[in-house]
């Protein structure tokens, strides 16, 4: 039985469409979505050294780019009566997820595939490397 949903979200389009499979698999079995973005320290140090931001200005617009991603995924849950969460965290992307994933007892991880080619302010999706053999449940890659 699938009663919490983790919803990784990340500043892209990907994440709506991760989003709305999240939400047709939560629906019918009357889950929970928590969904999160995980500001990474490795980011926030890329976008000091290459866009000449303080560390302050560089967390706060990521942090404001991950509400505003995560307040457009909660209304589309809203709109289908879906129960979600929302939840935005600092740290390193595989710890965070472990750590969400035992917290809320989650029984599967819903995330976005990476389509575009990434940038220095885009790293590679790790979470396939740890997931494995890390998380006990599955893993949605959408």
């Amino acid at each position: 039985m699938i009663n919490n949903v983790l919803l990784l979200v990340k500043g892209s389009e990907e994440s709506f469409k991760a989003a709305k499979v999240a939400i047709e698999i939560a629906r019918p079995l009357a889950a929970r979505i928590i969904a999160l973005n995980i500001i990474a320290p490795n980011v926030i140090k890329v976008m000091v050294k290459h866009l000449h931001k303080t560390e302050s200005e560089a967390y706060v617009e990521l942090s404001e780019d991950g509400w505003k991603y995560l307040y457009a995924i909660e209304e589309m849950a809203k709109d289908q009566d879906v129960k979600i969460l929302l939840e935005q965290e600092e740290g390193n992307l595989e710890k965070t997820v472990l750590d969400f994933a035992k917290k809320y007892e989650v029984d599967m991880v819903v995330v976005g595939r990476e389509t575009k080619k990434r940038t220095a302010l885009q790293p590679p999706h790790k979470l396939l490397s740890m997931v494995l053999d890390y998380l006990s449940c599955p893993v949605l890659i959408v």
